[in-house]
């Protein structure tokens, strides 16, 4: 009996023991979980912070378009419009790339273009000392 009650003492003992020290590693881990929720509050406020300014900035600049935006409100007529003047400023250039410059040559003062090409045009052949400056592409 007493060497039942020693083998039974001894068992309590390991036990114990054994009690002891996951009560001690499970201690250390949540010391470590507490630390970890700590840090990931730190970084989830300043996360938030950033995102607080970031907010600011982008609901200012959207006020910024709306007023913006009331005094030249995006319609459809609008864009044709646009679109029509870029196609016009397009088609001027395509017209103006061959043209020559005329050194020495007054600039006219005439309401339409083909008024001033015959002035121009009137000039040259009379006055034969007018240098010429032109670009000719081999395009």
């Amino acid at each position: 009996m007493r060497s039942e009650l020693s083998r039974i003492s001894s068992l309590l003992e390991k036990y114990i023991v054994s009690n002891e020290l996951i009560l001690k590693t499970m201690q250390e881990n949540i010391t470590d979980i507490k630390n970890q929720i700590a840090n990931i509050k730190l970084t989830n406020e300043r996360s938030h912070s950033a995102m607080q300014v970031k907010m600011e900035s982008l609901e200012s600049d959207l006020k910024k378009l709306k007023i913006s935006s009331k005094f030249a409100p995006i319609t459809l007529e609008n864009e044709l419009i646009l679109g029509e003047q870029i196609i016009q400023e397009i088609q001027q250039r395509k017209n103006r790339e061959k043209n020559i410059v005329l050194v020495g040559l007054p600039e006219q003062i005439a309401s339409t273009p083909e008024d001033r090409l015959s002035k121009d045009e009137a000039k040259v052949q009379f006055n034969n000392n007018v240098p010429l400056l032109c670009n000719f592409d081999s395009n």
